[in-house]
Formats: structure tokens, C-alpha cells, sequence
């Protein structure tokens, strides 16, 4: 296990990544783990006319579907979060593969849109959660230099899972029927306690827990107790243990009003990045979804549908760990996360108005392409910002919330999207509602962007620091 040394004011002293050894196997898992889970849903659209017909469903009732998927990834995340600290990541991983199967298993075996909802919309969604927050929790704490390129690498499983996954998921519709692949793919999803079993888990100890320890695990190395109490039980380590237990300040006379406003004051920027993440949860997810049906609607062929989805992978593959690498080159980008992030959300509504004058395979071809070097470059990045805008100590606090507040927009994204589509007859009113939706988001990051710019820090404790 790799070691965080902390104060009992929760101030991190101490920090050493492995960014080696063992972190690489655990890093490779991570790229299967993320290839079996994201890639899967990614490519339930081709599932979704055969819902439809099976159910006697509409657009709105159908999109549902993954809309609770993605929402379950959302309010599932605190629960994976306490459950990390509890048990770590490797046994949350595992129950997560469990889950994924058993959710497949049921809507393969099921007889109505409800089974649907409670397999893949709940159940998997579930696992899809636990799954993916562990995983990016785990990396973030593995890696520090190379924290990029790891995200970038580990995000790339999904986008060669989506290049593959397709094509199996349509070999298998048609041989088996899509119950048939859908029991085919919970045997597959099981593959993920395979992997799970190879993330070792991370420790995060206090200084007044060092004792205790007395042949910590680092990585694949062993830590001498000795040498880290050198580099972090000092003095000055000590001096302040001291003085935060002496002050112990909880003024008791203070008024609810105005500790609602001192929360206010230290936390207005913690809620306007809130309000960004359920703009990206109301726009990044469903897009894709939609390109198999839509494409169908404007004549294209089953194989030119598949090819889409195929084409999104690949411009994903590429720009994932591209990003990757030039976030681990050029750290200094960190610092401006929330203007990459929103740019890449501006492009996004550009290349979303592009389909709204789409006409036959040429033109949606364009879009999976650049939508897929949009997202991927979209999912690395987000994955390093969280401990570039929180602090590695809080990536397993944070994770989950923000999941949470992105699943919730998800939720309520899907099935009005949807809804559109039923109301006006066609796909284009997906898009328009898409494009509205990164805008506005956009200009969330933007301003978010320029508030941490001056203040230095999202956090309050960060910014106090920074100050000194």
C-alpha cells in the first residue's frame, strides 16, 4: 500500500505515489475494468430498437433505461465512497462485478420494460458506479507525475472496448438474439473480479496512527518505518498537532444564520462547480445513445449504424491518452483544468448544431469522429481534475458527490431528451437540447475557471495555505 501521512486537522504532510511498480498491473487493470463497464453502456443503443419492439415502448420509456443507468452511476458513488474507506477498493470492485452480471442476467431473462429498468437501469448501474469510482480513485492515489498519462491510459479501455464491443454485441443479436447477447455479455461483465483482484489496496494513515505501523507495504516495496517518521513525524509535525488540539474552535454562541454564512462564504465556489457538473451530467452522456436510432431514421444500414459507434471509439481511443500525456507534459495545464474542460464543452455545441443539419451517413460519420476526440478528451481531463482542483486526500471524499449531482442531471437529461423526440418526430431536437445545454455549461466553467485563477483554490483550507 502506498502511504498519505495525515494531522488530525486532516492536513496532508506526506504523500508518495508509487508512479511505478505495482501501480503499472494496477493500471493495466484498470484498462480492462474500464473497457468491460463504460464500453458496454456506451453501446446499449444497439439494444434499443429491440426494447422497443420486445416492450411496445416509446422513445421516452426506452431512454430511460440508460438514463438510470447513468443516474444509479451518480447516486450510487457516496456508497462506493464510504465503502472504499471501509473495505478499499479491491472488495467494492469486486461486489461491482457481481452486481453488473446479475443486472444483465435479469433483463436478459426478464418479460417487460420493468426488468429492464431494475436490471440494467439499477442493478448494473450500481456496479457500473461502484466499478468506475474505484477504479479512478485508485489510479489518482497510484499515480502522481504520470497522473495524466495513467488517466488517459486507463480511460483508453473503454474506447477499444467500444471499438470492439459493437461489433460482438451485433454478431451476437444476430446469432443469439439480444437476450441471448445480453446473457453472453453478464458472463463476460463477471471478468471484472478477474481484475479487481489485482488492485492492491492504498492506505491513508494520520501521524498519530504511525506507530502502529511497523512494516508498511509501499507498492511492491517495503517502507521502513523509520525512514518515513524521518520525513514526516517532525517538529513541526508535532507543533501542529499541538496547536490544533489546543485550539479546538467550535464556538458554541454562534448563530445558525451565521454559520450558514460563513459556509456560504468558504464554499460559493465548491457549489458554482456543482452547478458545472450538472451541466455535464445534462449533456455529455445521451448524445451517442441516439446515433444508432437517428441514423437508422435518415436511412443507414445496420453496418453503417455499428461503424458510427466504431468511428466515436476510435477519435475517443486517440485523444484519451493524448490528453493524457499532455496534461503529465505540461502540468502546468492543471491550473487551467476548468478552461480546457469548457472549451471542450463549447466545441461539443458546435459539432451538436453540425447534426442538426445532418442528411444522410457522410454527415453523422463527422460527428461520432469529432465527438469521440471530444469526450475522450473530456474523461481524462475530468479524471485529473479532481485532484488538481481538491488534493489527492480528497479524491475518494469528492468522487462521489460528483458522480452523485452528474448521475441526478443524467436522470432527469435522458428521458427529457426523449421526450423531444416523441413530441417533435424527430432526433435533431435531441441535439438542439444538447447544444443548449453545453453552452450554458460552458459558460458555468468559464466563470468557475476565472473565480479559482484568483482565489487560488476551490477549498478554503487549500487557499489558506497557498496564502503562506
Amino acid at each position: 500500500m502506498t502511504l498519505i501521512v495525515k494531522t488530525v486537522g486532516e492536513k496532508v504532510l506526506y504523500h508518495n505515489s508509487p508512479d511505478g511498480g505495482w501501480a503499472w498491473v494496477v493500471l493495466v487493470s484498470a484498462f480492462f475494468l474500464q473497457g468491460m463497464v463504460i464500453a458496454w453502456i456506451r453501446s446499449l443503443g444497439l439494444f434499443y430498437n429491440d426494447f422497443m419492439e420486445s416492450y411496445d415502448a416509446t422513445n421516452s420509456q426506452t431512454s430511460f433505461i440508460t438514463s438510470m443507468a447513468a443516474a444509479m452511476m451518480g447516486l450510487a458513488a457516496p456508497i462506493a465512497g464510504i465503502l472504499m474507506r471501509k473495505f478499499g477498493g479491491r472488495k467494492v470492485i469486486l461486489a461491482s462485478g457481481v452486481l453488473c452480471c446479475l443486472g444483465l442476467l435479469l433483463t436478459g431473462f426478464g418479460s417487460g420494460i420493468w426488468t429492464a429498468y431494475l436490471g440494467v437501469g439499477i442493478i448494473w448501474g450500481i456496479g457500473f458506479s461502484w466499478s468506475y469510482s474505484s477504479t479512478i480513485a485508485q489510479i489518482n492515489i497510484y499515480f502522481c507525475r504520470w497522473r495524466g498519462i495513467a488517466n488517459g491510459i486507463a480511460a483508453t479501455g473503454s474506447s477499444v472496448g467500444s471499438m470492439l464491443i459493437p461489433i460482438l454485441a451485433q454478431y451476437l443479436i444476430f446469432t443469439y438474439g439480444w437476450r441471448g447477447a445480453l446473457i453472453v455479455f453478464a458472463g463476460i461483465e463477471l471478468n471484472i473480479c478477474v481484475f479487481a483482484s489485482l488492485v492492491r489496496p492504498i492506505s491513508a494513515v494520520t501521524a498519530k496512527q504511525m506507530p502502529k505501523y511497523r512494516n508498511l507495504q509501499y507498492a511492491d516495496k517495503a517502507t521502513n518505518l523509520d525512514e518515513i517518521q524521518a520525513m514526516t513525524v517532525s517538529l513541526e509535525v508535532l507543533d501542529y498537532i499541538q496547536k490544533a488540539e489546543e485550539q479546538k474552535i467550535v464556538d458554541v454562541n454562534k448563530s445558525k444564520c451565521a454559520r450558514v454564512l460563513k459556509f456560504l462564504n468558504d464554499y460559493w465556489l465548491l457549489m458554482l462547480l456543482a452547478c458545472a457538473e450538472f451541466g455535464i451530467g445534462l449533456c455529455v452522456y445521451y448524445p451517442i445513445t441516439f446515433i444508432v436510432p437517428f441514423a437508422k431514421d435518415l436511412g443507414c444500414t445496420d453496418e453503417q449504424a455499428v461503424l458510427l459507434l466504431s468511428m466515436t471509439a476510435i477519435g475517443d481511443a486517440i485523444f484519451r491518452p493524448l490528453s493524457g500525456f499532455l496534461l503529465s507534459c505540461y502540468q502546468n495545464m492543471e491550473r487551467k483544468i476548468l478552461f480546457i474542460i469548457g472549451f471542450i464543452f463549447l466545441a461539443k455545441a458546435g459539432i451538436c448544431a453540425m447534426v442538426l443539419f445532418a442528411t444522410g451517413f457522410e454527415s453523422l460519420l463527422t460527428f461520432s469522429i469529432c465527438y469521440g476526440c471530444l469526450f475522450g478528451m473530456f474523461v481524462t481531463t475530468k479524471a485529473t481534475a479532481i485532484p488538481a482542483l481538491f488534493g489527492i486526500e480528497n479524491v475518494v471524499k469528492f468522487i462521489g458527490p460528483m458522480l452523485l449531482i452528474s448521475g441526478v442531471a443524467a436522470a432527469i437529461s435522458g428521458p427529457l431528451a426523449g421526450h423531444l423526440v416523441d413530441i417533435y418526430k424527430t432526433y435533431k431536437a435531441a441535439y438542439f437540447y444538447s447544444m443548449g445545454c453545453s453552452i450554458l455549461t460552458f459558460l458555468i466553467l468559464l466563470i468557475s475557471g476565472i473565480c479559482v485563477q484568483k482565489l487560488g483554490a476551490v477549498l478554503p483550507e487549500h487557499r489558506s495555505l497557498r496564502a503562506k
